[in-house]
């Protein structure tokens, strides 16, 4: 049951990148793709983010983890819980990680000795429904401080996808728009309910075709084949829903809220999204978009995002952030935190 005097709250959050900055027209040169599509603008990536030599997704997970605790003035032998949610959990050879669990490595790696251990899947959702388990662990008392982690080592889907005809798999294009990141977020215990809530999750599972990620057929790591169009419709089709119903659950004014951070899938679609909310709701005070440098990097965008609006000084303590999920399923799920304090002194 719950604990009514007991609350969760973001004490810290952090985004990693890994150093390698490969080019959208490195990867997607003009006329690479049919009908002679110009990927960059089409998507508004101009960049991604790859591993470097001896990284996969744990190391990733890993190094947004470690940032997060410094921010968070917490030792790692003081986290009771440690949650990851990667899609891709892959090592530096490309080999999958299915036991023990990524989040056991991740403990281990950490020295977080009396922390329990467990994942969660729910595809680039991932990390936003992490937090909501960790948010009811904190509420019944079954945990004080939880560190929710995520490493997507996805790159390897587009050398997957560059090596088949896109003529015969136009499927395959969208694969082009993924980068590599590490997220991380740790939680803490307050007397304030209204430090870190939630909307309702979602899971729409007509669309559960739209988006399929797969091992590839005579190569090592993933494929992912995806219905670009028709996902990019079905996600605009729910958007003002969505919005709708967290902002009266949540009792907010769209025109209040400070920041509004949506899934990082490329620029061009964040920019209609945003013409299409400020047609009904009004313009929002801020939407971050930080996908044309980065990639879309699955369950991670959002602390990735958070680290580029931290390095770029667009928070102050005490603001309020709306995270915006897609997953493939296709799944929606929004988190709502107050900004923590001592953010101005972070590193």
């Amino acid at each position: 049951m719950f604990d009514e005097t007991l609350y969760s709250e973001v004490v810290s959050f952090a985004g990693y990148l890994p150093e390698k900055v490969v080019y959208t027209k490195e990867i997607a040169p003009l006329g690479s793709i049919p009908r002679k599509i110009d990927f960059e603008r089409l998507t508004g990536i101009k960049s991604h983010r790859e591993v470097g030599d001896g990284q996969g997704s744990v190391e990733l997970a890993y190094e947004a983890s470690i940032k997060a605790l410094k921010r968070g003035n917490t030792k790692a032998e003081d986290i009771d819980l440690i949650i990851n949610c990667s899609v891709s959990k892959l090592d530096s050879e490309l080999k999958q990680i299915l036991e023990p669990s990524f989040a056991a490595l991740l403990a281990e790696r950490l020295g977080a000795t009396n922390a329990d251990h467990f994942d969660v899947a729910n595809a680039c959702s991932g990390m936003i429904t992490a937090l909501k388990v960790a948010d009811m662990y904190i509420k019944t008392g079954m945990a004080k401080n939880v560190l929710v982690t995520s490493g997507e080592h996805t790159s390897p889907v587009i050398y997957e996808a560059k090596k088949v005809s896109f003529w015969l798999n136009p499927s395959a294009v969208p694969s082009l728009s993924v980068g590599d990141g590490g997220g991380a977020y740790l939680l803490g215990v307050t007397s304030n309910p209204n430090m870190l809530r939630f909307g309702e999750p979602q899971t729409l599972a007509q669309y559960d075709s739209y988006c399929i990620a797969d091992a590839a057929i005579r190569a090592p790591g993933p494929k992912m084949r995806t219905k670009g169009k028709k996902l990019h419709q079905a996600a605009m089709k729910q958007l003002i829903p969505s919005f709708q119903r967290v902002l009266k659950i949540l009792e907010l004014d769209w025109l209040e809220i400070d920041h509004i951070i949506t899934h990082q899938t490329s620029a061009k679609i964040i920019e209609r999204g945003n013409k299409i909310t400020e047609g009904l709701f009004g313009q929002c005070k801020c939407y971050h978009i930080c996908v044309d440098k980065t990639g879309n990097t699955a369950s991670t965008t959002h602390a990735v995002a958070l680290e580029q609006g931290l390095q770029e000084n667009h928070f102050s303590a005490g603001e309020d952030v709306l995270l915006h999920s897609y997953g493939s399923g296709l799944n929606i799920f929004i988190a709502y935190f107050i900004i923590p304090k001592g953010v101005s002194s972070w590193s």
